[in-house]
Parts: C-alpha cells; sequence; structure tokens
C-alpha cells in the first residue's frame, strides 16, 4: 500500500506525468457506489475549463476533508459532473479531449497544497452536457487518512488553437452555495503560455462560498476491514456462548 507518508516524500522530487493514463467513463446516471464524501445537488452555472492559445486558462476542483468513521481509506474514483445549459458547457471538441488530474494533500492552516500525483485521462468521447464523468483511481492505490484534507484539480492537456471559438472548452458543474463543510471550489486562473501549468503550482482562486458537485469513492483500508471483521467475528463467538 503506497501511504500518503510515502507520496510526501516523493513529492519533493522532480514531478513529471505518469505513463498510464486514468480510464474515466460518462453517464447521466449519478453513481452512488462507496461514497465517502459529495455534493450532488445545488447546480449553478458552472467554470470554465479550459487552455486557450491567448488570454486567460483555468484548471478547476475541489477540496475536502476526510471525516468518516474508520482510521483509513482507500481511495476509488473521483466523479464531477460536466455543466449544462450554459455557453461553453460542452464545445464541439470537447468531448475526447486529453486532461490532467491532479491530487494534492491539502493544509487548511496555510491553504497550501502538497503535490501528491498528477496522471493523464481523457474527457470520454461520448460524454454530454451534464453528464457524470468517473476517474478509476483505483489502481493508483492511494490512503486517504480520516482528519486530513486533500484536493484535487482537472485541466486541459491540449492547447485549444480555435480562437475566440474555445472549441476545446468545457465546464465542471458546482453548487450555488458551501454545501461541503470544510471543503470549496479551487482554480488555477491564469495564462498558461505555450506550457500548461505545473503540478506544483498552487491555486490561485479559492472560492470558499461554493463548491463543485463532486463525488469521493472509497472503500475502508485492508487492515481496517481486517479488524473490523475480527471484531464482528469475536462478538458473534461471544454471542454464541
Amino acid at each position: 500500500m503506497i501511504t500518503l507518508r510515502i507520496l510526501l516524500a516523493l513529492a519533493l522530487l522532480p514531478v513529471a506525468p505518469l505513463s498510464a493514463a486514468i480510464v474515466t467513463t460518462n453517464s447521466s446516471v449519478r453513481p452512488t457506489d462507496n461514497v465517502l464524501v459529495e455534493n450532488a445537488s445545488n447546480e449553478v452555472s458552472g467554470f470554465s475549463i479550459r487552455w486557450r492559445d491567448s488570454g486567460e486558462d483555468t484548471d478547476g476542483g475541489q477540496t475536502f476533508l476526510v471525516s468518516g468513521a474508520l482510521e483509513a481509506y482507500t481511495l476509488q474514483a473521483i466523479t464531477v459532473r460536466v455543466g449544462s445549459g450554459q455557453t461553453g458547457s460542452l464545445n464541439p471538441n470537447a468531448p475526447g479531449l486529453p486532461l490532467v488530474f491532479d491530487f494534492f494533500e491539502y493544509d487548511l492552516d496555510s491553504s497550501l497544497l502538497t503535490p501528491l500525483f498528477r496522471e493523464t485521462a481523457i474527457l470520454p468521447a461520448g460524454t454530454q452536457q451534464g453528464d457524470f464523468i468517473t476517474f478509476d483511481l483505483a489502481p493508483l492505490d492511494i490512503e486517504l487518512e480520516t482528519g486530513r484534507s486533500y484536493a484535487f484539480m482537472i485541466g486541459s492537456n491540449q492547447e485549444d488553437t480555435s480562437g475566440a471559438a474555445e472549441d476545446n472548452r468545457f465546464r465542471l458543474a458546482s453548487s450555488s452555495s458551501d454545501v461541503v463543510p470544510n471543503g470549496f471550489e479551487i482554480r488555477r486562473e491564469y495564462e498558461f503560455g505555450a506550457t500548461r501549468a505545473a503540478l506544483a503550482d498552487q491555486p490561485n482562486f479559492l472560492n470558499t462560498a461554493r463548491d463543485l458537485l463532486f463525488i469521493v469513492h472509497a472503500i475502508p483500508e485492508p487492515s481496517t476491514g481486517f479488524i473490523l471483521l475480527a471484531a464482528a467475528g469475536l462478538a458473534l463467538g461471544l454471542r454464541r456462548r
């Protein structure tokens, strides 16, 4: 199991995208399996994900606090939702667009993010407005510790050369208010130029009044699960005596 302590040590090394891409799926139905943290309601105008050949670019995501009943969980997936009914919700070339998916540990006191990993992904070719997009993170074997805060950020990994048309642009849906305790929407908003933002670049926009529509899917750590099973077995044995 790759623990976050090991990952934090690795974060001190030069960071580069890993070779294997995250598998992504799209669905018109909100996934409900293994939900640890979520905000799945109160959708309003979302913010743009874009990397333009001129003008301001945007990556976006969310911070969240792990406050489950167990000591640790294994991250399985993260789901976000594409916006709908707004200009630029899903422009013509967005389905099939190469993406980057960044993951961090977040410090509530300093508001700094410690980079943990960057992976590549694809916005599924069949994506439609309002779809839920799930990033399968189970193969990365990431541990989430209860009481710690984390963050993820999604961005385009292909510069858009269509000018004002912004053919690659799409939006991530967000809520109209602060719904998630100790969590909020984050963005990088500046001109990347010809080289996209690095994993270590901190967000420059923290919107504590709104949350992304998102779901963190996680399961109990194997060791935690074993303890629970052992406790259940002990209780059963005691009841049989």
